[in-house]
């Protein structure tokens, strides 16, 4: 399919940025182990270039990988959400509680909060290290 893609681009003139390119099988495992090899070669490019599909990819500030069990993407939020909270405790004495809860509330709970939906069915160890943030 990628090869495909990178014909398509090809014959129109554009070409595919093998640095910025990403692509994830999604699927369930018994359906992912079925297919021989993952990984595609993009051919048009001077250098031949190898794209796998077992790396975590990133669409829309979600961070995905091929068994969804968005732990990267977690850790990712985690470590936004624990450098923001640190930041907001150094300056908390000169803030009031109320405008300090709202700026907890603007960025923290906004971030977390963004495609939750996501999380429906997530293993509990997952669901734990939302709940710590």
């Amino acid at each position: 399919m990628v090869n495909q893609i990178s014909k398509w681009m090809s014959s129109h003139l554009l070409c595919i940025n093998p640095s910025k390119t990403e692509f994830i099988i999604i699927g369930q495992s018994a359906q992912i182990k079925k297919i021989p090899d993952p990984s595609t070669q993009l051919s048009n490019n001077s250098p031949s270039t190898t794209l796998t599909s077992d790396a975590p990819v990133r669409n829309l500030g979600v961070t995905s990988d091929p068994h969804h069990s968005f732990s990267n993407h977690i850790s990712n939020l985690s470590r936004y959400c624990f450098m923001h909270i640190r930041d907001l405790r150094r300056i908390r004495p000169m803030l009031d509680f109320k405008t300090a809860s709202t700026i907890a509330t603007s960025i923290v709970y906004s971030k977390s909060d963004y495609c939750n939906s996501l999380f429906l069915n997530l293993d509990s160890t997952q669901i734990q290290r939302l709940q710590f943030i």
